[in-house]
Formats: structure tokens, C-alpha cells, sequence
């Protein structure tokens, strides 16, 4: 029926033409009244009307917004033979509408000149882009596309939020506009670079950039770029997920770390107070001794001067022992002065065997050292330990102090701790052993709490702080049982030349 109305306006050359857009909406009218002349059936299946109701009506009939501007482009493509796109709407016979794409041709027949009109449908195109845009604006993260040249081609709901615009208040602008001044004066310049020499800063790599919102505040976003092409243009679109909740919880998880350091250092030098104080009359007796023996050898010294033929010889030699005595008692001051000091941490490169040596030093003037056997084994070769030695000399110091005390408890007369430092790899590793009564079941799992004790008097701190040392050095202390019984406190650090 179609090809028979067409035949009948007796024009084969439009015929062909024609016949070759079947599957598009077609209307053939006059160039110059706009009156329709024809169409075929798939405008006519649209518009829900008969081929009587259409024909002879003008253009504007069924193009509703076909308007005097477009009858101005349409003449001129008359006179220069050319083609004309644009958008209308199709009215349909219930009063409803649909958008379509009308390219207009002018024909040139053997006896006049004909006016073709070829509608796409873009109503299935127009509900996928609406569905598609439903979607964008119920993600969570924010969507934007920018084109070539930087400038806004979409702008997603969650993206209006992020950034307090209206998608129309952006669309078209360029990208740089959300960015601080610093890296928008940059951006353009960066994309021009990309298209050139397809070198990546950022596309197709997620990382942690600044954006700013309408307000002008500036707030952390994770960003990700990927690159798409749309016909023959590159496009770019970003997916932007606010942080700034997690950098402030990142923030507060900071400050909280650094107080509990703060915190854990305070602890610590109490906890060495606390040594130094339960040694005070061992430290009291060890500075004596050569203190005594200072004022001892002074008076030889000045009986010596005054006789009347003083033997210098002798009187070097005395005060030689006056000079050794005044070292001795200073070295015990600088332990003393080591161990209690409150101050920053200081990370030194050491040898482990310098830990024992002091510690023992230290330990010296406890009263009850004298009876315990005390041996040592030093197996680490060259290994050298990164540390701050105060911290760690003063839980070696610890380790040996309550296996002495764990030991004088129960007045063995075997009684023995055995110190050894061995390594491998990695690692320098640490043990403090004793022959003593070691810990009960019920304690086990109470030994490293805070203010858990098992001593007569002490604040249970030392364990504790102990093992919080070892941890912020990278490793762990611990412990095990000894058959028949017994205790082994070990722990190891990381070689400083091989972390």
C-alpha cells in the first residue's frame, strides 16, 4: 500500500530514493508550501493516524515545534541543495508527543523539487538515558565526565551534593572550577600533556587529591579517572568518594597513638624510679665504698706531703687510687643518671652485648645480687640493633632484677640465671632464665597486665611496660616455662643493617 501511494506521485528517481529509508519515519512534502504530499506507514503506525488525516495538512501539523527559524534554515538549504538536521517533537493523534532527530533533504525530480523528511525515534534512546541517569544519581559516589577539553559534560546528584552545585550551574564549565588554585592552574595543561604524549599522572590510577566545594572550603576526595571514547572524542569520567570522615577518624587515631606513647614513656620512668628506689640502699653501700676509699686515700696522700722527705712516687700512686675511686663512683652516677632521665627517644645503632654489660653494671648494687650465680652467653656476631638503648636497658635491667628477686625468695642455695644472646638472619634474640619456682597457672595469663603483681611490693607495671617497649621496637616479649622449674623471659629485635 505504501510503495503504491509513492508510486503514484510518478517519480521513480523519489521512489528510490525513498524506498531506501523504509525501516525510518518518512514524510515527502513541498519545499516550498510545506504541504505533505506523503508518507509511509512507520510515521503514520506512530503518530496513531490514517494516511487521509495527514495528507495535504502542512509540515507543522505533525512537527509541532517546527518553527519559523527552522523554515529560515530549511529555504536556505533550497537554494544551496543542501541537507538540514534538527530535533522536533511528533505529535501523535491522542495529543501525546515523542522526540525524534528530522534530517531534511531537498530532491531534485525530472519535473519539480521535493522536500524529504526522515525522523529517527529517539524515545527509546531519551528512557535509556533517563535510566541511566537514575542510576548515576543513586550511586553514592560522585560521577563526573568532562570532555577533551576539560569542560563538564555530566554531573551526577551525589556530585551536586559533594560539591553544592546544580549540575546546570557546571555543565559546560571547565573541571578546574572544583579544584584548589594551585592544581586547577595546572589541570588543563596536564590533559593538553596526556593527549600529546600519553604519559599518566592520574588516569587509570586511584589516588588522594584536595577538591573544593562552591563554598570555597577544600576537603579530601578519593579520586579514580577512567578514559573513554565517544565516537571520535576522548572523554574522561572521575568517580570521587568523600574522606574527610576517615582522615579526621585517621587524624584522631594519630593523636590518640601519640598520647598513648606519651602515656607508655611516662609509665616507663616511673617504672625506673621504681628500680632505682628498691636499689636505693644497694646504690647507697656501692657509692660508700669508693667515696670511703677517696677520703681514705687522701689523708695517706697528705701524710705523705708533710713528711719532711716526701716520697712523690708514692704520693702519684695514691692519688692514681684516689682517680680510679672518683671514676668508679662517677660511673655509678651516670647508670643512675641514665636510668632515670626522662627524655625523647633516641633510636642508636648498638652492640646487644652492651645491654647485659650495663645492666649487670647496674645491678651491682642490689643487695641481694651476691646471691644468685649470674652467668652469660654472647653469640651474636657483628649484629648491630637500631634502638633507643635506655628503653631496652631498662627492660633487660628489669628481666634480671625479678629473676634475682624471683630467686632470693625462696633462699635456694643453687640459685642461677642465665642470660644469653644469639642470632640469625633478621633478628637478635634475648632470654633471661632462672632456676626459681617459676609461674603458677592461675598467673600465666595475668603476667603482662597492668598493676599485676605476684612481689610483696611493687606497682605490676614493669611486665607491662616491658613488652609495650619491645612491641614499639618491632618486637614481641614473652615467655615459657623451665623444666623441672623455672622461667624464660625472651624477645627479639630486628638487625639494624638488614630490617
Amino acid at each position: 500500500m505504501s510503495y503504491e501511494r509513492l508510486a503514484a506521485l510518478n517519480d521513480h528517481s523519489l521512489c528510490n530514493f525513498v524506498l531506501t529509508h523504509l525501516s525510518d519515519e518518512i514524510i515527502v512534502a513541498d519545499p516550498h508550501t510545506l504541504q505533505i504530499i506523503y508518507t509511509n506507514d512507520a510515521i503514520l503506525t506512530h503518530l496513531g493516524m490514517s494516511y487521509e488525516e495527514v495528507i495535504g495538512r502542512e509540515l507543522s501539523f505533525v512537527l509541532k515545534n517546527f518553527t519559523s527559524h527552522d523554515k529560515t534554515n530549511l529555504f536556505a538549504c533550497l537554494q544551496e541543495n543542501t541537507s538540514y538536521e534538527s530535533i522536533a517533537r511528533l505529535t501523535r493523534e491522542d495529543g501525546s508527543s515523542y522526540k525524534c532527530k528530522q534530517r531534511y533533504y531537498i530532491h531534485n525530480g525530472p519535473d519539480r523539487d521535493w522536500l524529504v523528511v526522515i525522523s529517527d525515534d529517539l524515545s527509546e534512546i531519551e528512557v535509556a538515558k533517563e535510566e541511566s541517569q537514575a542510576i548515576l544519581d543513586t550511586t553514592v559516589d560522585a560521577i563526573i565526565n568532562i570532555n577533551h577539553c576539560g569542560e563538564v559534560q555530566l554531573f551526577n546528584r551525589a556530585a551536586e551534593k559533594m560539591f553544592g552545585y546544580n549540575k546546570t550551574e557546571i555543565i559546560g564549565r571547565n573541571i578546574s572550577l572544583l579544584m584548589p588554585q594551585n592544581d586547577s592552574q595546572k589541570h588543563d595543561q596536564y590533559l593538553a600533556n596526556y593527549q600529546s604524549t600519553g604519559e599518566r599522572k592520574i588516569i587509570g590510577v586511584g589516588r588522594e587529591v584536595v577538591a573544593l566545594r562552591k563554598d570555597g572550603t577544600e576537603f579530601p576526595i578519593e579520586l579514580s579517572v577512567a578514559e573513554l571514547t565517544v565516537g571520535k572524542e576522548k572523554r574522561y569520567t572521575g568517580i570521587l568518594r568523600d574522606i574527610s570522615e576517615r582522615k579526621e577518624a585517621e587524624s584522631k587515631i594519630r593523636q590518640r597513638e601519640e598520647e598513648l606513647k606519651k602515656l607508655r614513656d611516662q609509665l616507663a620512668h616511673i617504672d625506673r624510679l621504681h628500680i632505682v628506689d628498691e636499689m636505693t640502699t644497694g646504690i647507697a653501700h656501692e657509692l660508700n665504698q669508693p667515696l670511703t676509699a677517696i677520703a681514705n686515700y687522701a689523708k695517706v696522700s697528705q701524710r705523705l706531703l708533710k713528711a719532711s722527705d716526701p716520697n712523690l712516687a708514692e704520693v702519684i700512686e695514691v692519688n692514681e687510687k684516689i682517680n680510679r675511686q672518683t671514676r668508679r663512683a662517677g660511673e655509678v652516677v651516670h647508670r643512675l643518671r641514665a636510668l632515670v632521665k626522662k627524655d625523647h627517644i633516641n633510636y642508636q645503632t648498638v652492640s646487644p652485648s652492651s645491654f647485659i654489660k650495663d645492666a649487670l653494671a647496674l645491678l651491682q648494687a642490689d643487695r641481694n645480687i651476691g646471691q644468685v650465680d649470674i652467668s652469660t652467653t654472647v653469640e651474636c656476631g657483628d649484629a648491630l640493633v637500631e634502638v633507643d638503648a635506655i628503653q631496652i636497658g631498662q627492660v633487660i635491667t628489669n628481666l634480671i632484677k625479678n629473676a634475682i628477686d624471683a630467686l632470693t625468695e625462696i633462699r635456694n642455695h643453687d640459685n642461677k640465671i642465665q642470660i644469653t644472646v644469639d642470632a640469625d638472619d633478621s633478628h637478635v634474640f634475648f632470654s633471661v632464665r632462672d632456676n626459681g619456682k617459676g609461674i603458677s597457672a592461675e598467673n600465666k595469663d595475668k603476667i603482662f597486665e597492668p598493676f599485676f603483681t605476684s612481689k610483696r611490693s611493687g606497682m605490676g607495671m614493669g611486665l607491662c611496660i616491658c613488652r609495650s617497649i619491645i612491641k614499639s621496637h618491632g618486637g614481641d616479649l614473652n615467655f615459657k616455662s623451665v623444666e623441672p622449674h623455672g622461667v624464660d623471659f625472651y624477645f627479639s629485635l630486628p638487625i639494624a643493617n638488614r630490617k
